[in-house]
Parts: C-alpha cells; structure tokens; sequence
C-alpha cells in the first residue's frame, strides 16, 4: 500500500489483544552505537507537540479498532525520562484516559518505561507510578566511566549509583537494567562483578545482557573483537544464571515470573501499535492478514499530524514472510514458540513446514521438539544468526511449495 492507501485501512473486527509502543525521539546526545531513530538539541514547543501527536495518533487507531483491548504497554526511545514534568505527565494521563474505554483493570496491564540514570529523579518516578506505570527499564549500560565515555554516554557510574538508590527509596513497581557485553577493553570479570552487586538488591528482577553492536563502518566498529564479545558475554550469562536469573530469551534474564510480558508478545509477534515518529506496527487486517505500519523517520513529518495519517506507510506483509518472522523471533526463547500457536497461524504443523531443516538442526543437536513447543538448543540460540540464514535460504529454495502450502493462511484470523 502507499500512503493514499492508509485512509482506507481496515482491521479486524472481532475483539482481538494488542501491545501498545510509544516512542520518544528525544536525546541529549546520541550515544556512538545507538542505530534508533532520535533527534537532540529540540525545542520545548517540539516536545509538547510530538506528545499530543502521539496522544491523537493513539485515538485515531484505538476508535478504529473498537474491539482491541490492551495486553501491554512499553515507552521507549529515545530517552523517555528526558521528557519535562508536564508532558510525561500530559503522555500518560492521556493514555490513562483511552484505556478507560479498553480496560476495565488498569492496573492489570503491564506498563513499562525507559529511563536514563542521569535523567531519572524522583519526581520521574512519581508521576509514572500515579499513571499505573508499573515496570522501569533502565539503560545503564557499564559501571566503567572509561567505557562509558567509549560508548558515548553521557551519565557517569555515580549517575548509575544515584539512580539505584532512587529507585530503591521511591519506586515499588518492577526494575529491569540493561547492560552491554563486548564493549571494547571490557573485562569479563569486572562485568561478572557489576552483575553481582546488581543481583544482590532485592528490587532487581530483570536484567537485559546484549552485545554491543556497533554502527557499521564506526570507529568503535572497527574496534570490537568478536571472540573477546563472546567469552565476555558468555562469562556474564553465567554468572546470572549462578544467581538464580533464567536466560529465558537470548539477552535477557529474570527471576522466575519476572519476564517481561510486553517483549514476550514482540517475540510472539503478537499485534501490536506502534506510536510516535519511527514507530513500527504489525496489526491484523480486516480479513485477518498481517498489515505492516511505519511511521515516518522525521519529526516534522510526524507532526504534520492525520491529514496523511502521519505519513505513515503500509504494506500487507506476504505470509512466507510472516512465517520467517515468526520464527526469526521465536527463536530467541528458550521455551521456543508454542507448536499450537504455530499450527493456529498457518495451518499447519511446524515438522510439514520445516520438514527437512528442522531435523537437520536437530540432528547437528541445535534445536529440539516437543509436542507444545519448537525451540533451538542453548548451542542453537548463540548460532541463531548463522541458523536465520539457513532458514531464509530453506524457504527461498523451497519456495514455491511453501507458498502453495500457506495459500489463503491468513495468520490473525
């Protein structure tokens, strides 16, 4: 579809759960690694109006799709925590408002938000927690000030320090803090000793491990080691995993019953709305086919507002490519994705589509089957790149026959 197309779109009319995403294209500085759309040095008159864009974008969709409630939302960016008082205050007060139409518990759903430690104060965490925010995401990243200078932060690991004690004093929803591996000069063991004193405050349950991965062509590009990464990353996955954390998705860990439940529904590819400018959608059609919505890279396009409906671009998306998404994300959990859900969405067994490679994979010990779920070994789960090529060269080969197999599937029927 172009944009013209996007007047008529039209989605499922029965009641269906969706995730909502709200991003925040707000930063002091973009950090040397950082590949997500954000603009720095804008004005206080471009904050407020991107939040009532968004605000405005949410009840266009949200009265288009009468019979969706919502399962999660997540706010992200960006730095969130960058936003004034008044417009965080303006953001999730209205949000608060739509889902008074949706959902009858708010408290119910889980509402995460994004936070940097040098911009996270008190009164953040208070207005989250009276708008029924209950789950903070905080982008650490090191407690080295070297490699966070590397990185191109700006917060500090006093920034960090003060941060938790914030959190500790003020905050009684949940906390999950991102860090990264494989940053160059990074030892494991001072890594493995930074998850250490994390794991030991009681109020941190969740924890997200990622590989820097660096621009391409970048300074710090040129700088990473991909063994040094591995053994990195590999020594701090164990040592989470000593202190009781599973490593349920492959970068992130928690305690039992601490996941995160808006990223188990990305990785499901469940439906979700995308809001705000870069933001990305997949919602169910009319007929139950998967739609595709990108909202433009560019703040001033956004905030042309719904005359071109944001400048938002639509695409119905193939189903073999659905069915590699699927996948592509499924994969990433350990519990694998659920062989029901599977056969609901395509009609058929996981084994008829897959035939062959799977018990390729299997026979090379890097996936195992069961009758609920399709999952990669722990081995197959740190090759899953070099496994999503496998796949991708799988489906084209045997192309015509996988489309012949999924003519007609529509996937959120």
């Amino acid at each position: 579809m172009k944009n013209s197309d996007t007047a008529q779109l039209e989605f499922k009319k029965t009641s269906f759960r969706l995730s909502l995403y709200i991003h925040i294209p707000f930063c002091r500085r973009k950090c040397y690694y950082c590949d997500f759309y954000s603009i720095s040095g804008f004005q206080e008159s471009t904050e407020k109006k991107v939040v009532q864009e968004i605000l405005k974008q949410a009840d266009y969709y949200l009265k288009t799709m009468d019979k969706a409630s919502i399962a999660s939302i997540f706010v992200g960016g960006g730095t969130p925590s960058l936003l004034k008082d008044e417009h965080l205050s303006l953001l999730l007060g209205g949000i608060n408002r739509l889902l008074c139409t949706r959902n009858r518990d708010k408290s119910a759903i889980e509402w995460t938000i994004e936070a940097n430690p040098e911009s996270l104060d008190k009164k953040f965490l208070q207005i989250c927690a009276a708008n029924n925010v209950n789950r903070l995401s905080i982008g650490m990243q090191s407690f080295d000030d070297d490699l966070l200078n590397k990185l191109g932060r700006l917060g500090s690991s006093k920034d960090n320090l003060r941060a938790l004690d914030l959190v500790e004093k003020y905050w009684s929803g949940r906390v999950s803090i991102d860090l990264l591996a494989g940053i160059p000069g990074q030892k494991a063991e001072y890594l493995v000793e930074e998850l250490n004193r994390l794991c030991s405050l009681s109020f941190i349950k969740h924890i997200s491990l990622y590989t820097l991965t660096p621009l391409k062509g970048t300074l710090l590009d040129k700088q990473v080691n991909g063994e040094d990464q591995e053994e990195v990353w590999l020594q701090g996955s164990a040592a989470l995993r000593s202190r009781g954390f599973n490593n349920y998705e492959i970068a992130n860990f928690s305690l039992p019953g601490e996941e995160s439940l808006h990223n188990l529904r990305y990785w499901h590819l469940e439906p979700y709305l995308g809001l705000g400018p870069a933001a990305v959608s997949t919602l169910p059609g009319e007929r139950g086919d998967a739609l595709r919505l990108s909202n433009p890279e560019d703040v001033n396009q956004f905030l042309d507002g719904n005359e071109d409906l944001w400048g938002t671009t639509v695409e119905r998306v193939p189903i073999r490519d659905f069915l590699f998404e699927t996948l592509m994300m499924g994969l990433r959990l350990k519990r694998g994705i659920p062989t029901a859900l599977f056969s609901e969405r395509f009609n058929q067994s996981p084994e008829i589509l897959l035939g062959g490679l799977w018990q390729e994979w299997r026979r090379r010990k890097l996936a195992r089957s069961s009758h609920n779920y399709l999952a990669l070994s722990s081995r197959g789960r740190l090759h899953l790149d070099s496994l999503l090529v496998e796949l991708s060269e799988y489906l084209d080969t045997r192309g015509h026959i996988i489309d012949t197999a999924l003519a007609g599937v529509l996937p959120f029927i």
